[in-house]
């Protein structure tokens, strides 16, 4: 099952975490079942997976993740969730859910999913997510409630690299390269003011002696 919580504002570091589990789920002959809390979230599955097998749009936050969460677990029949009746594909599929994969880079859409569906059954959660949220999602990480997490964009590449032994492609490279510039830029721009500040903070201070 895969959680797509995310909006096109983070497409640029998201996707390519997308896209890479994709291809190793297809590698794996796994079939993928999507899901999103919000309609943004539903429209990047369209855009990126749009000929899988969906739930769609799950609204009611954590109470429409609650009722999944008790679906998957066999409490409850998954016949519909949120008074939306399943095709019956979805509803000889659900049960058989092995792996629950959130991507996000909001803190809410984590914690909701992991509070309210990995506490009610025994499916294993694994989380791709922003490098911002990566301190956020590493205490459940170190507690186990989280099975493995990649964050940002330069733990993508090395998980390509090193896990799947892939060559990162060019795209990611791109992003990736334009991201540490980025960082750098805004370094660099610390350092400078920091500099001009305590240059005049000392000029200030000889002229008034």
């Amino acid at each position: 099952l895969l959680a797509v919580e995310y909006t096109p504002a983070l497409s640029g570091e998201l996707d390519a975490q997308l896209e890479m589990l994709l291809a190793e789920l297809a590698a794996n002959d796994s079939l993928v079942v999507t899901v999103s809390q919000s309609a943004a979230g539903t429209a990047v599955i369209q855009n990126i997976v749009p000929d899988s097998p969906t739930l769609g749009l799950l609204p009611g936050r954590s109470v429409g993740l609650r009722q999944l969460g008790d679906c998957l677990s066999g409490q409850t029949a998954c016949d519909a969730l949120t008074g939306k009746t399943l095709s019956g594909s979805l509803q000889q599929t659900l049960p058989d859910v092995a792996l629950i994969i959130v991507l996000t880079g909001e803190r809410v859409n984590l914690v909701d999913w992991l509070e309210q569906v990995a506490l009610t059954s025994d499916i294993p959660h694994v989380a791709g997510v922003t490098q911002s949220l990566a301190p956020v999602a590493k205490p459940y990480l170190d507690t186990a409630q989280l099975e493995g997490m990649v964050s940002g964009l330069p733990e993508t590449a090395v998980y390509q690299q090193q896990i799947l032994g892939q060559t990162s492609d060019a795209a990611l490279v791109r992003q990736l390269s334009a991201q540490t510039l980025a960082q750098l830029l805004a370094a660099i721009l610390l350092v400078t003011g920091g500099l001009i500040f305590g240059i005049n903070h000392l000029l200030k201070r000889g002229g008034e002696s």
